[in-house]
C-alpha cells in the first residue's frame, strides 16, 4: 500500500531500484557578456565527484535565454536521455534548466518516464529520493493550478522561483 501512495507522488522521480552512477551536466548561462558558466560546472563536478558519480558529458547553453524550450545543448542532453546515456542530470539551479514552469513540468515528466533522475544542486532537489519526490508532487500540483502562467496585467515570480504567476 505505501508503494501504490508513492508511486503516485512520484511524477518526476526515477524511484529507488536505480542507483545513480552516470551523471550528464547542464550548465547555462543567457548572456555572453561577463558569464561564464564554469562556475557552475566546478561546483558539479566536484559535488558529482564527492557522491562518486561518473560524469558522462557536459552539456552547456551559452547566450540562450533559458525561457526558450528549445536550446542546442539542451536539445542533444533530452536526446541522450532517450538513449539512457546516463543515470540523472545534474544541474547548478533549477532555473537554468528552465525558466518556464510549463517546459520544466514536461521535462520532469519526461525523464522520469525514461527513468532519469534530475538533481539541482543550489535547489537541494533529488528527484531520486523520496524528500526529493514529496517535492515533485509539490511542482506537480503548482503547475496543475496555473501557477506559472504569464498573465496579461504583469508577471509575478512564483514564491518558488520556479516561472511567474
Amino acid at each position: 500500500m505505501a508503494r501504490q501512495e508513492s508511486n503516485n507522488n512520484s511524477v518526476f522521480s526515477q524511484g529507488p531500484d536505480h542507483p545513480i552512477i552516470r551523471v550528464a551536466l547542464y550548465a547555462r548561462v543567457s548572456t555572453l557578456n561577463n558569464q561564464d558558466p564554469e562556475m557552475q560546472l566546478s561546483e558539479l563536478r566536484e559535488y558529482a565527484g564527492r557522491r562518486g558519480w561518473q560524469i558522462v558529458e557536459e552539456f552547456v547553453d551559452e547566450g540562450v535565454s533559458g525561457c526558450k524550450e528549445s536550446r542546442p545543448a539542451l536539445n542533444r542532453l533530452m536526446a541522450d536521455a532517450c538513449r539512457r546515456r546516463f543515470d540523472a542530470i545534474l544541474v547548478w539551479k533549477i532555473d537554468r534548466f528552465g525558466r518556464s514552469l510549463k517546459h520544466l513540468v514536461n521535462a520532469l515528466a519526461e525523464l522520469a518516464a525514461l527513468g532519469v533522475a534530475f538533481v539541482s544542486l543550489r535547489d537541494n532537489l533529488d528527484l531520486s529520493t523520496p524528500s526529493g519526490r514529496r517535492e515533485s508532487f509539490v511542482i506537480k500540483i503548482t503547475a496543475s493550478n496555473g501557477l506559472g502562467n504569464n498573465s496579461s496585467s504583469g508577471q509575478a515570480k512564483s514564491p518558488n522561483g520556479l516561472g511567474t504567476l
